[in-house]
Order: C-alpha cells, then sequence, then structure tokens
C-alpha cells in the first residue's frame, strides 16, 4: 500500500471495511500516540514523528474484535 501522510476517515472506512463510529474510535486511539494530528475529515501524520508505523496495520487493531462480534 502506498504511504501517505494524510488519510480521510471516508478512505479508511473503505480500505479497512470497518463501520463509521469502529473508525472513529481507532483515529482516536491512533491520535493518543503522537503520532498523527487529526484534520477536517481524517488524520495527518504530526511533523514531530519520530518512528512511523504502518497506519493500515494499526487502525485494524480493532477489526478482529468487532469479527467476533458480528
Amino acid at each position: 500500500m502506498e504511504e501517505r501522510k494524510r488519510l480521510f476517515k471516508k478512505e479508511i472506512i473503505e480500505e479497512v471495511q470497518i463501520s463509521s463510529d469502529t473508525a472513529h474510535r481507532d483515529i482516536l486511539e491512533f491520535l493518543k500516540t503522537r503520532m498523527a494530528v487529526r484534520t477536517q475529515g481524517g488524520i495527518m501524520l504530526s511533523e514531530d514523528s519520530s518512528k512511523i508505523f504502518n497506519f493500515w496495520e494499526r487502525i485494524g487493531i480493532h477489526k478482529p474484535e468487532k469479527e467476533k462480534d458480528g
């Protein structure tokens, strides 16, 4: 997957195939790492981020839990 510095919530929902509520919770968890900042409609990597993790791996943290409930 192409590495990008900005993602929109809509892109996250479509790529990871999760609900809007799940995407919102996952974004909030990711923001706690201080590696990203909130933007209108999504998030963007913070400029002072010293270590960049694969966003798609981190955003998928709650996906297995959601699949168990489904």
